[in-house]
Formats: structure tokens, sequence, C-alpha cells
């Protein structure tokens, strides 16, 4: 069982495993740029000794196959149905891998169970030819049923259907002649997409699927959907099927989430990683990209630390001197705290360190050390002996700080870069194309009109708030409102945090943190609340770090995802919280109807 959100790669592995392609890949082995890709098959087993392990075939289980539970059969007859269904088709797909792969009738071997003679005779395994045969009439006879206007009756139905029809119980592996040598391949099926189907179908094919005699290896992709909320929320096994069957769910079921148990700092690089490779695959594919000798995208995106014009930097200085007459911080004060922005700033390696910034940080330091005295020492007569109850320091945090705190107060660019465009995907690959797609749209545009394909900062910024604030408008996901309306709930909090004068956060915050007791208890407490944020999580929307230790206690943090950082204007590093509570994100989905 393998789940993830949209874009997680279910679907690029299932392609990937099926035995056509592995047999392509093999034949272009000898390019650099498949050799990696080889060797992680051959890591989880897909190749063994150089030559293919599996005969894989993936199955996506679209709305036709919901349509069988519609049928006005009893379930037995609907799902068995289905069943007949899926086993033809996967008896298709294995043929048809293999014959793309070039290999003749006469080179394949089906080698069945030698005590099940009579299954084996009735699905035709004494060559691929007639399994391909017998498997195209159930599937026809099926179709036929399904696609009818009226399904007929019971007692009408054709033959074949009525016939059993088991491949999955009487196939152990497939023996390929490869001149040299025989192959074995294990066959295997991937049912892609399974969220599509009914729940209760849904239910039945993991039962059915899970019967450990069978041979055939069987995966079942899907999104997390198709999961119970505490499956989503705690990354728990799914207890349905032993309440169904008395299987032990964690001896019979493999689960996989495509969600990294890694150090996030580990997984922010291996995206980065990811992300500028496939990026510069799609611009090498592209021909406006390929005429200007242009193969990565970051070659377009320009690193110039954007500049406040003079106007708006006279303006910051006159809030830096009225904030100090405000609080009576005296020159002596003042000029220390110029010289920790200066030391900071030779010791960094940040290039948006300049004169804007430095004055931005002068200001959050004043505003921390006017609140670590006591009110009455600032305008006492010995005002430059005074010394906070907590010594002052510039790090990272404040200069970040400074930075969105520019973006509001002065519209000052934020986001641009190419790390910036990476963070913004949220670690999901489809998030990260469709908000890169924006910028590369722009700059075939500027190439189509024979100008500078660089983006500056500028332009950066603009086009990724532009893209977030779509992105967040164009959800259609189940929940989706409600989900939208936690998010404004949370930025709003965010937002508040991360603009006060002193930067308390550093960065600031792009996350709500609830404590992981309260947390844990939320299925049983706020079922509502727990259906939403599932989907959620779901379809990108947030994210949830659990036991983030922080003041002694352990947090469940709910993070958001990029779309929704870039338009609220937040910033994308991580760790920043704000304090919550459960009850306030229910309370909110009350107000609004939920």
């Amino acid at each position: 069982m393998i789940s993830g959100t949209p874009g997680s790669g279910k679907t690029t592995l299932a392609r990937l495993f099926q035995y056509r392609t592995v047999k392509t890949l093999l034949n272009h082995i000898d390019l650099a740029s498949y050799r990696d890709v080889a060797a992680a098959l051959a890591d989880c087993g897909m190749l063994r000794d150089g030559v293919p392990a599996t005969l894989t075939c993936r199955i996506p289980l679209t709305g036709e196959y919901r349509d069988f539970w519609e049928f006005p059969y009893p379930e037995e007859i609907r799902t068995r149905l289905l069943e007949s269904m899926l086993q033809a088709r996967a008896c298709l797909a294995w043929v048809q891998n293999l014959r793309a792969a070039g290999h003749s009738s006469q080179d394949v071997t089906i080698v069945a169970r030698s005590d099940a003679e009579a299954a084996a005779l009735s699905i035709g395994v004494d060559s691929i030819d007639n399994l391909y045969e017998k498997a195209r009439r159930v599937e026809l006879a099926i179709y036929e049923i399904s696609a009818a206007l009226l399904p007929p009756a019971i007692d009408r139905l054709p033959t074949v259907v009525k016939a059993p029809y088991r491949p999955f119980d009487v196939i152990e592996k497939f023996e390929v002649d490869l001149g040299d040598f025989v192959s074995e391949l294990r066959p295997l099926v991937v049912f892609d997409d399974a969220h599509e189907l009914h729940v209760a179908q849904f239910d039945c094919l993991k039962s059915w699927l899970v019967r450990r005699e069978l041979r055939v290896g069987r995966w079942i992709m899907t999104r997390l959907d198709a999961l119970s909320p505490e499956q989503v929320l705690y990354g728990v096994p799914s207890r349905a099927l032993e309440d169904l069957m008395r299987v032990q769910t964690k001896r019979d079921i493999t689960e996989i989430r495509f969600q990294s148990n890694q150090k996030r700092s580990v997984d922010r690089k291996r995206f980065q990683k990811m992300a500028r490779d496939m990026s510069n695959r799609y611009i090498s594919m592209m021909p406006a990209f390929d005429q200007r000798g242009i193969a990565e995208l970051a070659s377009i995106l320009a690193n110039d630390s954007p500049k406040l014009p003079s106007g708006q930097i006279a303006s910051l200085r006159d809030l830096v001197r009225r904030d100090c007459m405000r609080f009576g911080i005296s020159e002596h004060r003042r000029e220390q705290i110029k010289q920790l922005v200066s030391n900071y700033v030779k010791g960094t390696t940040d290039r948006d360190v300049g004169e804007d910034v430095q004055i931005a940080m002068e200001r959050i330091l004043l505003h921390r050390y006017a609140n670590r005295v006591r009110p009455g020492d600032l305008f006492s007569n010995n005002r430059e002996d005074i010394e906070p109850n907590k010594p002052l320091k510039c790090d990272s945090g404040v200069a970040h700080g400074a930075q969105i705190h520019l973006m509001h107060k002065f519209r000052r660019p934020y986001y641009w870069g190419m790390s910036t465009l990476c963070d913004s995907g949220s670690n999901n690959a489809e998030l990260f194309l469709q908000i890169a797609e924006r910028l590369v749209e722009q700059a075939e545009i500027k190439i189509v009109r024979n100008r500078t394909v660089s983006l500056s900062s500028r332009e950066q910024h603009q086009l990724l708030r532009g893209r977030g604030t779509e992105i967040l408008k164009s959800w259609s996901f189940p929940e989706c409102e409600n989900v939208r309306t936690l998010i404004k709930l949370i930025s709003s909090h965010c937002l508040n945090e991360t603009l006060k004068d002193n930067a308390p956060l550093g960065a600031g915050a792009n996350a709500y943190g609830i404590l992981q007791s309260e947390f844990d208890e939320l299925p049983q407490k706020h079922e509502r609340l727990a259906q939403v944020l599932q989907f959620g999580i779901a379809y990108n929307a947030i994210q949830l770090a659990p036991n983030h230790k922080t003041k002694r206690k352990l947090w469940c943090l709910v993070e958001l995802g990029g779309a929704s950082i870039l338009h609220y204007g937040l910033p994308f590093y991580r760790g920043g919280f704000i304090e919550g509570s459960v009850g306030e994100l229910s309370d909110v989905l009350a107000r609004r109807g939920a």
C-alpha cells in the first residue's frame, strides 16, 4: 500500500517500473544520465544482475471501475466483476509489455502452480498468445456490461463472465529465453489511483489482494483521500482489514507513505537537488531556450540583490530616528547596535544585506533593546550605561526578519533566486513545477520579443507571489473552502508575529503549533477538523511536523504550503510558529458552518 500527495511520484514510479520501460532503459544504459536510475532500480530489486527481475504492469483505476459499484447486482457479483476485469487487464498488460520489449511468443513460458491444472487451462497458460486471447474475451464481455445503457439481468450475464477466471491464483512466474540464459520474471501488478474507487470498493480490493498465497506481487497506489484521518495525521497502519478479515496489518501489508522521515534539512537539500535537475531537463527540451544556449533554469533567475530607492531609504532612516527618540535611546547605544550589524555583515556570506537591510536590522535591534530594559531606565540620567537584561545578538534571524519587514513596509522584493523557488515547492515536485512554470513562461516571452532573458529579483518576486495566489484560489479538492479558512486564520496569526517591530521569531512564522498531547486526541474530540486537515495534507496545502520540541514541550506544527506562504507573504524558513490550540481551529470551522 503506497500513499502520497499529488505530485509525490507515485505514478512516475509505477510507469518507470513497467517492464517495457526498464528494458528501454537498459538499451540506453551507456548514456551517463541513465546510470543513476539503473543503479536505483537494482537497489530496490527491479534489476538483478543487469536484467529485469519483475514483469511489472500498471493498471490505472480510473472512474470506469467505480461504475461497477453502481450495477444493480448483489455486492458479491459486483466485486467478482471488478476482480475479473482487473485480472484480465493485468494479463493483457503483461503480454503487451513482453511484446513491446521485443519478445516473441516462443521466447516466453508461463509457469503455473502445479496443483492448479484445471485453473491453469481455463486462463490459457500454455502460451502468452492464449493468455492474451482469453483475457481479451473476459475484458470485452465485462466492458459490454459496464457500457450498456441497462446492465443485463444476472441470469443473462455472458457465460465467459460466469466462468471461473483467476489468473492471480495460478501464475507463479514468467520465463524469458534470452539466448544465453533464461530470465525469470516475477509478475507484479501496480493498481494506481485507487482513491478513484468507491470507499466500499477500495476495502473489497484490499481484502482480495491481501491473500498471502498469491504469487503475483500486488501494489496499491493511492492519494491520502482514501485513508482514514488517523492514518494521514499520525501515520498509523489501517485497522480496517484487521476488523474485516482478522489479518495482521503490519505482517500482511507493507504500508509506504511518500513522506520522508529524514531530518528536514536533509529533505530540503535533497529536494533542491532534484528540483534543479528536473527544471533543467524541462528547459533543455524547449526549443526557445535551446536556441539561446540556455541549459539551466537558475541561469535566467538574476541574483541581483534588490535595493530600495534613495527616497525610501531616507524614510527608513527617519523611522529609526523617531524610534530612538520615542524610546530615549542614546547615541552611544545606537552606535553599539550599528557595530553589531556591521560585524554580522562582515562575517556573513548572505549577499542580501545591503544598506537598506542593515538599517532595518538596526531598527529590529533597537526595539529588542527597548524591550529588554526597564521603561524607567531609558529616561534616567545615566542612559548610556544601561544594559539590557539579555545581551543583544545580531544573527541571520535578524537579517531575515529585516528582509521580510522591508517587503511588507516598502514592497522590497523578497522571493527571488533558485533556492527560494525550490523552497516554494514544499518538497513536492508537482507544486514546484506549477510555480516554476510562470517564471519559464515569462522568460520565454522575453526570448520571443528578443529581450534579455534574465528575470530581475523584482520580476521574480511579483511572478511568484501572483502564482501563489492563483494556485490557492484554484483549489477545488474536497473541503478546499474549509482548508482555505484554516489557512487564512493561521496566516493572520503568523503575519502578526512576523511583522512585530522586534522580530521575536527572526525570519518569522509560517506554522501553527498545537501541543502534541492535544493533537493526538484530535480525531476523537474534533472529527470534523480531522477530516479538513486530512484533505489539506492530501493536496499539499499544509504539512505536519509532529513531535517538534520547543520550550521543553512537544508540539505538532501545522505548516503552510508554498502557495499559501507566497500569497500571504510569509517566510520559507521552517521552525517559526505561533502557539495555538485545536479548539481555536475547530471554532473557526464552526463559525463558518462547516
